[in-house]
């Protein structure tokens, strides 16, 4: 028996394999069409997608036969990859290569081979898609150049892989960079904004044009610091690791801490925000619960004119409650109505898009809803404007 010969470039040969993410994955049928249709097309008993790694061939898709891989040094795949172009063995009995070959003295009792090599973009033979017959015989050239025909078409489908661990891979990169960038910064901005808090709570004294200053710089540190949380949000949302501890809360509570932050914002647009009081009781994070608050609230004042009017009334609709939030702003265009809970989604071509923002908080906001069970749209105010809704459980 002669093993197969290696490459010269089977390194990088290698780590273009290991690039499509392929090697030791379950079955799946797509690769399993390409095998039997090259089985029928070539009237063999046998078809592999066949994938020769450092020490084995591995078949991701096998018609016919029960293995799963073969030692590299048995191969006839590993000829086929040596090589550039088919490799048809007629009669493997009478070949110096494989007559002594135990894939021929014994099972799958190998006579006929036919292998199209599969060639990456780059130039590197990764595998074969091969027919095995267990009696000699030759192809017709119609059935040749369909298996090589088929041999392309799958090198295709493998290539669309590879660009798709490589958009998985890149999204993960920036996910993690996202993280990593906003607890770095999360930790500084906590202490300036205590610090500035420090000072102007009177522990330190400090005259009224370094007062304003301050004031002006405690809300840069607090809109930063928003900032970083909705981006590690969106870290969790992308993650599937969006944290959500429920409990029994208070609506009135959730809804006083969300507007505790977002009164200051209303009070420099010239907006007011007036909330109905409420008894109702929910099942949720009152934490998370006040952040949607947040965003859906300073969401309606940003788009609200000066002089105008913020309302938030409530109902209960058996087992939901249903917060409406209404503001007197220009409203949201029936064609924007989904994309604008989308991350980095802004009304583009309209007066609402220069109102600026950075598209984060509607997303994470719905995320939230929806990890409580609940949901939230937007349509149109009584009177103009628009009207955000969110249905959230109420405790049992």
């Amino acid at each position: 028996m002669m093993a197969p010969p290696r490459p010269p470039n089977e390194a990088a040969r290698l780590a273009a394999l290991e690039s499509y993410d392929i090697l030791d994955t379950e079955r799946e049928l797509a690769y399993d069409d390409f095998t039997s249709l090259a089985a029928e097309i070539c009237d063999t008993p046998i078809a592999l997608i066949s994938l020769i790694d450092d020490d084995r061939q591995w078949f991701k898709s096998a018609y016919g036969l029960a293995l799963t891989e073969t030692p590299r040094e048995q191969s006839f795949c590993g000829h086929a990859v040596a090589g550039t172009s088919t490799l048809i063995v007629g009669d493997a009995t009478k070949d110096e290569r494989f007559h002594d070959n135990p894939l021929v003295t014994g099972s799958p009792d190998i006579r006929f081979y036919a292998g199209a090599p599969l060639i990456s973009s780059d130039g590197y033979a990764l595998g074969t898609l091969c027919v095995i017959d267990r009696v000699p015989r030759i192809l017709t050239d119609g059935q040749r150049n369909a298996l090589e025909s088929l041999s392309r078409q799958l090198m295709a489908h493998l290539e669309l892989r590879r660009a798709m661990v490589t958009l998985r891979d890149a999204e993960q990169i920036k996910r993690r960079f996202v993280a990593n960038v906003s607890h770095e910064l999360r930790t500084p901005l906590t202490s300036i904004r205590g610090a500035l808090a420090m000072v102007l709570d009177g522990e330190m004294n400090v005259d009224g044009d370094s007062r304003d200053l301050l004031k002006a710089a405690h809300r840069s540190a607090n809109r930063l610091l928003a900032l970083v949380n909705d981006l590690l949000d969106l870290d969790g949302i992308g993650s599937g690791e969006l944290s959500v501890e429920k409990g029994d809360c208070s609506l009135a509570t959730a809804l006083e801490l969300a507007a505790e932050t977002v009164r200051p914002l209303a009070a420099d647009a010239g907006v007011v925000l007036t909330i109905a009081p409420t008894a109702l009781k929910l099942h949720g994070d009152e934490e998370r619960l006040a952040q949607v608050f947040i965003n859906v609230l300073a969401n309606a004042v940003r788009f609200s004119p000066r002089g105008g009017v913020v309302t938030v009334t409530m109902e209960s609709h058996g087992d939901q409650a249903r917060i409406m939030v209404d503001d007197q702003g220009p409203g949201v265009p029936l064609e924007f109505r989904e994309s604008i809970f989308e991350p980095f989604k802004q009304v583009k071509g309209s007066a609402l898009h220069k109102k600026g923002g950075t598209g984060l908080g509607l997303a994470i906001s719905q995320a939230l809803v929806k990890a409580h069970g609940g949901s939230v749209g937007v349509g149109d105010a009584p009177g103009g404007g628009a009207r955000f809704t969110l249905s959230l459980p109420v405790k049992s």
